[in-house]
Parts: structure tokens; C-alpha cells; sequence
């Protein structure tokens, strides 16, 4: 008797009709546009009921069609299930017959390369909920998979390719050999995409002709069956309007054609790598996570790209796994390469079809997420997988910026900016006094979208004091927040009022206000009492801005001879270690959400040291609510580092020349 999951590779047919106990009826769930080689395979006695293939299939309505349809049949535990077509028949398949009567026992023909190789094998059955990849299933391995690797002579070169994306999986992570025998013996196989059509097939010089649709047929066009049965069930119909193509789709006029020992070893060296995961891992508690590289990048790009096959999803999202891999310093760049490069040889696109920005929020509802934690499946090399844990505060603040920060000029493009940005700072000191009527008219424009706004006003800083003579010639100090602020008295009714325009737009419900933490004691408190009452998020902030030029170049020596790590207090104004961690303490302890410190830097040491402290600020805790924002001419490279790294709020301009600090990048060229 074969062991669970027990996968039989035969180009023979008549073993899969072996595989099927003895005893008992068989029903098949077979994808209409495998038909051809369902004739082939099965017994005449057995029901066969055909599925339209595709993402569409893994609906709970078309799970429920067909189990009340076995009822109907009188299908009970004494049948045998078999499925037959593509992974996303295969995973339909094995749900179903899970969870019918608490179990029936199936088996498993996959008829796509990426079926062979990995959807049907492994026991993991499932459906989506809506976007939502596999998040309804369970784990039950089929009585055996029967792989013939001759019905791939009908599928698409296009189709190939998806099911190559997931045997370059298996490599990348735990056989760089395998790596090299698809770069060797496969890649030079394969058409560029210049010779081939999205419909070549794989193997044959021509497709077989569709042979007469089965009896026992759910399709509307013959709905005669040998058993009772309401005539007019419903097949578990793909929407006509449906972009996913069906799993095979015949076609003629291949233009290559694969050795059969070379596909054969193809699919055998990928079976045996994701099943000694399985054998080791059955419930996914451990290793079995590897064979989940490049999936949370690419269930996420395929939610938000519903047209994306699972295949081209995955190489996408092993490319970006790839790509974090190297940013966060544990790959290569040159293996990174050499990675883009046999997906791209294998005729799979690696750019994104949409921004990070908008898949993070899929990812952070992938099931691999886990609390506060987001658990990915990265490469320390080629054939080498580590699991990485990162903080779901990072990520989610890397779907939130930039946002931009709107000055002069701001009432007239606040609305388009809305539309386009994660977020919108109004620069309330920089701009033109409103009117009552213009305050209107803006909080029309920002109607429902009052959440994405973060007002920030300098509340009548105390101006920077005067070093005194007898002060080392390099200690920093805390700046007015906007300089360019007119200077304002600071009276005891002045400290006790907010300014009528701010608490307004306090009222509307925005999503943050920026407190400078050099603003009077009073007007802050009475800033953030009434921010809470509106469920608005405290920024307090310290800037450090350019000082007079003096001492330039000593200031720089000193700088760069004390390391990346150092805190150098120099005439440009950075501030030490000691004065950030101070900064730190007062904001949180005062009931800040969120600090934002702006640095005006003269060398990328300087930035590097402070960039440093605010990685470790934000790792430290998990929660990632420390932003430090430099300025000056390394503020891009800087604000990069900044959005890689989840800071919480990465400012930009609209566009060059409208920059609101020294050295601001614009939107375009920080947006990913």
C-alpha cells in the first residue's frame, strides 16, 4: 500500500487507474481543458465532473456547488476523490474532498508543470478568501500524486514558465546544483520572448483535437447523468469576465521542444526537495516555511494584481525577497543578480507591476504574519535559505511614505496631493494667512480624507539662545523649530492659546499635528489635549539646522575621523548620542506617539552615525515611531536609508524647487 502523498512519476497512464483502491467508486474533478487526456486515463464506470480552472475556482461559492452536488449524487465515504489539472484545481480539489463528510480519501493528477513540481504535492488544500491568498484550508496529504509528464506536451510555454518559477524556488533555496541545471539544460531550451507566443506549447509539435465532451458532464451543454441529479446545477464556473486563463489551454506549432530525460529530472530533483520539507515539516511549524520564499511578496502582488498568474507572482516576489535580502546585508548583490537573471532568462518579469507601497497592506494579511512580527523566508546565498523576522510597525510604516510636505502655494494643491500621497504635512507657518471662507473651502477639498493631513505650526518657539563664551565651540543646540517663523512674543496669554486655525483643523479629525519640543509648555499640553479629543496622533519634533559657516573643514576631519557610529557635535549642529537620547525621553514621556528629529549634516559619516542611532532607537522596541529626517545635500541617499528602514514618516517636496527643508528630495524620486 503507498504511504500518504506517495508521488508516482510514470509516462505510463494505465498506472494512475493502479492507484485507485479497490472497491471503491470514483469520482473526478477535472479541469474541462484537460479532457483530452482525462479519455486517456480513466475508467469508463467513473463520474466525471469537469471545473473551469483558474484563481476564479477557489471561491467558497463554487466549493459549496460542488459538495451539494455530491450529495446529489449520493457521494459518500465509500468514493474515491481524484482531481486532475492545475494547482489551483488540485488545491480545490483537496479541500473539497478534506472536508466532505469530515474526509473522503483522493488522489491527485497535476497537468501543469507547477502542479507537478509543487502545488499538488504536500497536502496543502485551500481557497481564498476574496483577495486573499489560501487563508481558508487545511493540511491533508492525497493517497498519491500520479505525475505524467507527457500531458505537458498541451501546455502553454507561458504556463511552463510560471511552474519554472517554482522549481528556480526550490533551488534558490536548497540546492544551488539544481540552480546550475536549470541555467545549463533548461534556460537553452526555452524561446526568447521574441520567438515565442503566450500560447506555444511546451514539448508537442501539434495538440492533440478536443475529443467529444465526457458524459456525466456538470457543463449546461450536456447535463444528462447516469445518477439523479437536478438537470440545471450550476457549473463552478469561472466569470466570463475573468483574465485567468484555465491551466492548459492547447495550442499548436510548438517551437522547441525539451528532452524528455531532462523535464523528467526537472520534475523529480523539485519533488524530492519539497518533499523532504514536507517529510520533515508536515504542519509547517518550522523548515517547511522555507518553500515560502518569494510567496509573501508574491501572494500580495497577485492580490493587488488579480490578473497575475501565481507562477509570474511568486518569480516577482522572489525577486523583491531577494532584493530586501540585500538590503538588510545578508546577500550578495552579485547573487542577487545572478538571481534576476535566470528568471529573466526563463521569460519571467521581475519589475513590479505596482508599488510597494500598495502591496505591504496585502502582506501585512498574509497568514505568515504572526503579532507584531512578519516572518520572512530570505537567501544568505543561492541554495541557502534563513528566516528572518521584521517588525509589522516597519512595514507598515513603508506603506505609508512619503508624504509630502506641502508650504507656499499649499490651498491649491492639497487636493491633488491627497489623491496621489500617502499622507500631506501642511506647513501651517509657511502659508498665507486663511480666511474664514478659504478655511471652507479647504476643508471641502479634504473632505473623508481628513485622516492622511498632519498639521504642523511652530507654536511661538523660544528662539535659540546665544552660545555663552565660555560654551565649547562645538555643543549643538536645540533650534527653533522653523526658523523662517516670524519671531512672536511670548506672553502668558499667548502660552495658553492655540492658534485659531489650528484648532480648527484639530476638529476635522486629521491624522497627526506636529509639536515642536521647543514650544512653551502650555500651548503644547493644551495642542495635545485637544489633538487626543479628536483621535489625532502626537508628533513632537526637534530640528537642528545649519549654523553659520565657520571652521568647515575642521568640523568635517573631526567628523570623519570618528567613525559611522560616533555622534560628533561639530559647528554644523549635529546633536551627540546623549542629546538625541534626551530627546527620546521627552517626547514619549510627554505622550508623543511618534519624534521626528531634522538634522542639517555635512558629510555622510555624520549621517551614517545618526542614521545608526535611529535604527537602533526603533529595533529596540519594535515599534518603529522614531523618524530622523537629515538635510543638506545627503538627504536623499539619507531619506532612502529612512524608507528602507520603516521609519515613521519620510518627508519629500511635490517636486524639485519646492523643497520645505535644505536638501528635500521630491516625490518621484523617493516613491518605490
Amino acid at each position: 500500500m503507498n504511504k500518504p502523498g506517495q508521488i508516482v512519476l510514470s509516462e505510463d497512464f494505465g498506472v494512475l487507474r493502479q492507484q485507485v483502491p479497490k472497491g471503491h467508486r470514483v469520482v473526478v474533478l477535472y479541469d474541462r481543458n484537460v479532457q483530452q487526456w482525462v479519455e486517456r486515463m480513466v475508467e469508463e464506470q467513473w463520474l466525471l465532473l469537469p471545473l473551469d480552472g483558474g484563481e476564479n475556482l477557489k471561491q467558497w461559492a463554487h466549493v459549496e456547488q460542488v459538495l451539494n452536488d455530491f450529495l446529489s449524487r449520493g457521494v459518500d465515504r465509500s468514493w474515491f476523490v481524484i482531481g486532475m489539472g492545475g494547482g489551483t484545481v488540485c488545491d480545490f480539489v483537496g479541500f473539497v474532498a478534506s472536508v466532505y463528510m469530515r474526509g473522503l480519501p483522493f488522489g491527485l493528477v497535476p497537468t501543469t508543470l507547477l502542479a507537478q513540481v509543487d502545488a499538488a504535492l504536500g497536502g496543502k488544500n485551500g481557497i481564498h478568501l476574496g483577495p486573499y491568498k489560501n487563508t481558508v484550508g487545511c493540511t491533508v496529504l492525497p493517497s498519491w500524486v500520479y505525475c505524467n509528464p507527457l500531458v505537458l506536451e498541451t501546455l502553454p510555454l507561458e504556463e511552463f514558465r510560471c511552474g519554472l518559477a517554482e522549481c528556480i524556488k526550490h533551488a534558490a533555496i536548497a540546492d544551488a546544483p539544481y540552480f546550475a541545471f536549470i541555467r545549463d539544460q533548461v534556460v537553452p531550451h526555452l524561446p526568447t520572448a521574441q520567438e515565442a507566443t503566450p500560447k506555444d506549447p511546451v514539448l508537442s509539435d501539434s495538440a492533440p483535437s478536443d475529443p467529444a465532451p465526457p458524459k456525466d458532464s456538470l457543463s449546461p451543454e450536456d447535463p444528462a447523468t447516469p445518477d439523479p441529479a437536478p438537470p440545471d446545477l450550476p457549473t463552478p464556473d469561472a466569470a466570463p469576465s475573468d483574465p485567468v486563463p484555465s491551466d492548459a489551454v492547447p495550442s499548436a506549432q510548438a517551437p522547441i521542444r525539451l528532452p524528455l530525460p531532462v523535464l523528467k529530472e526537472l520534475i523529480a530533483t523539485s519533488q524530492r526537495i519539497k518533499m523532504a520539507f514536507v517529510e520533515e515539516d508536515l504542519h509547517e511549524q518550522g523548515a517547511r516555511k522555507a518553500l515560502n520564499f518569494g510567496h509573501t511578496f508574491g501572494h500580495a502582488l497577485a492580490a493587488c494584481q488579480p490578473t497575475m498568474r501565481h507562477g509570474q507572482a511568486v518569480a516577482c516576489g522572489m525577486a523583491l525577497a531577494a532584493e530586501h535580502a540585500v538590503d538588510v546585508g545578508i546577500l550578495s548583490k552579485q547573487e542577487y543578480e545572478e538571481l534576476v537573471h535566470i528568471l529573466t532568462a526563463c521569460g519571467l518579469e521581475v519589475t513590479q507591476p505596482c508599488s510597494l507601497r500598495e502591496i505591504i497592506p496585502y502582506m501585512l494579511s498574509d497568514k505568515k504574519k504572526q503579532g507584531d512580527d512578519l516572518q520572512l523566508v530570505l537567501l544568505s546565498r543561492l541554495g541557502q535559505y534563513v528566516f528572518v523576522k521584521e517588525s509589522v510597525a516597519k512595514w507598515r510604516n513603508r506603506s505609508r511614505n512619503p508624504g509630502v510636505s506641502l508650504g507656499t502655494g499649499s490651498v491649491q494643491q492639497i487636493s491633488e496631493w491627497l489623491d496621489k500621497a500617502p499622507w500631506v504635512e501642511l506647513r501651517l507657518d509657511l502659508m498665507e494667512p486663511l480666511s474664514p471662507i478659504a478655511l471652507v473651502a479647504l476643508r471641502m477639498q479634504c473632505m473623508g480624507k481628513e485622516h492622511r493631513l498632519m498639521l504642523t505650526h511652530p507654536l511661538a518657539p523660544t528662539p535659540a539662545p546665544t552660545p555663552a563664551p565660555a560654551q565649547s565651540p562645538g555643543t549643538p543646540t536645540l533650534a527653533p523649530a522653523y526658523p523662517s517663523s516670524p519671531a512672536q512674543p511670548s506672553s502668558p496669554a499667548q502660552q495658553s492659546v492655540v492658534p485659531p486655525v489650528l484648532a480648527e483643523m484639530l476638529s476635522w479629525g486629521v491624522g497627526w499635528v506636529d509639536i515642536p519640543l521647543d514650544a512653551p509648555n502650555t500651548d503644547a499640553q493644551e495642542v495635545m489635549n485637544l489633538a487626543r479629543q479628536h483621535d489625532t496622533q502626537i508628533i513632537r519634533s526637534a530640528h537642528f539646522w545649519q549654523l553659520p559657516e565657520q571652521n568647515t573643514a575642521a568640523d568635517t576631519s573631526v567628523a570623519d575621523a570618528a567613525g559611522p557610529n560616533t555622534m560628533v557635535a561639530g559647528a554644523s549642529g549635529v546633536p551627540s548620542e546623549e542629546m538625541l537620547n534626551s530627546l527620546v525621553e521627552k517626547a514619549f514621556s510627554s505622550g508623543a506617539d511618534f519624534l521626528k528629529i531634522a538634522v542639517y549634516t555635512r558629510s555622510r559619516q555624520e549621517s551614517d552615525a545618526l542614521l545608526a542611532w535611529c535604527d537602533r532607537q526603533n529595533t529596540a522596541d519594535n515599534r518603529y515611531r522614531v523618524t530622523l529626517m537629515v538635510m543638506g545635500d545627503d538627504a536623499l541617499r539619507a531619506r532612502r536609508h529612512a524608507l528602507r528602514n520603516g521609519y515613521s514618516f519620510v518627508y519629500v517636496s511635490v517636486e524639485a524647487g519646492q523643497a520645505t527643508a535644505p536638501g528635500q528630495p521630491s516625490f518621484s524620486e523617493l516613491d518605490e
